[in-house]
């Protein structure tokens, strides 16, 4: 009699374990559909009329590098680069090469281990990299058809892509190298 019971139970902590797995599993799940559903809903900005004038000298970054303490530095040859009002900058490159410690050097988060960051005080929009994802030889507009999923206008699509301050040609993206 005793065995059974013992059996009896261990037949009945294995189901609790098997079903609190599934229950788990399945609250991955919705945890990921959740994530996805807000990586899918609408980006909508509005931005004020920029103050500034086009071709402002924004950053302008000398012979940058950046490096922790005891490590030796990010890019081989430190990086000069100036941006202006009025461009849109898309930066590019394999993980690891420091895109991210880039942007954090020209917001000013970061102070570079070498060279010097100049900048005039702005307002910005950082898109992360799940935006790497785009198809990088597509128009702004093509790639805004192409993540319609809620079926708008072209109308309405050339509207909020007014609204993120693209210009009525909505096919330039500038990129650098």
């Amino acid at each position: 009699m005793n065995a059974r019971a013992n059996l009896a139970e261990n037949n009945s902590a294995k189901l609790k374990e098997k079903h609190i797995d599934i229950i788990d599993d399945k609250q991955q799940n919705l945890s990921e559909l959740r994530q996805k559903q807000r990586i899918n809903s609408d980006l909508k900005i509005d931005f004020e009329s920029a103050q500034l004038h086009k071709g402002k000298l924004l950053i302008e970054a000398v012979n940058v590098n950046f490096g922790y303490i005891d490590e030796k530095p990010i890019w081989e040859n430190p990086l000069n680069i100036e941006i202006r009002s009025g461009e849109r900058i898309r930066i590019t490159g394999n993980n690891g090469t420091g895109k991210t410690t880039l942007i954090k050097l020209i917001t000013g988060e970061l102070v570079p281990s070498k060279g010097e960051v100049k900048k005039t005080e702005f307002s910005y929009i950082y898109l992360d990299q799940q935006y790497s994802q785009l198809n990088k030889d597509s128009t702004v507009f093509e790639l805004a058809n192409e993540y319609n999923f809620n079926n708008l206008q072209e109308h309405e699509i050339k509207l909020r892509l007014n609204r993120l301050c693209f210009p009525k040609k909505h096919g330039v993206i500038i990129v650098r190298h």
